[in-house]
């Protein structure tokens, strides 16, 4: 039996699938799993790995590190989805910045796409997404 779970591992989260995908990327160059937690994914890739390697016998390609990029950081990156976020809920960049506890320069940079937002805002943001109601109050 060949040894498992020493090829790259790359498991990330598609906003556009709405889960995990992961993928083996010397044994194949796309993803070839998917699933709702990361720790479904690395299982999936493990029983994916085993039947790639089965199948392309002692013509095995070098191996790589394992790594897992988890989900924690949305992709926030399309253009003007915050500035769209901030005008759906019918609100000024400066009532949008003190919703997220921002200023307004760092609101203006994510709207413009120069800046990312991380961390709590990234979740912030997500929560008003999902569900404005849960963050908004009037």
């Amino acid at each position: 039996m060949k040894t498992k779970a020493h090829y790259t591992r790359i498991i990330y989260w598609s906003d556009e699938d709405g889960k995990y995908l992961g993928k083996l990327p010397e044994l194949t160059p796309h993803p070839c799993v998917s699933g709702q937690t990361v720790e479904e994914v690395n299982a999936e890739l493990d029983q994916a790995e085993e039947a790639l390697l089965d199948a392309l016998g002692d013509d095995l390609p070098a191996r790589g590190i394992r790594v897992v990029v988890p989900g924690s950081r949305r992709n926030w990156i399309a253009k003007n989805k915050v500035a769209k976020m901030r005008q759906n809920l019918e609100m000024g960049q400066k009532e949008f910045a003190a919703l997220l506890g921002t200023s307004i320069s760092t609101l203006k940079k994510w709207e413009s796409g120069e800046r990312t937002p991380s961390g709590a805002a990234a979740k912030l943001l997500e929560i008003l997404e999902r569900n404005p109601e849960a963050v908004l109050t009037k």
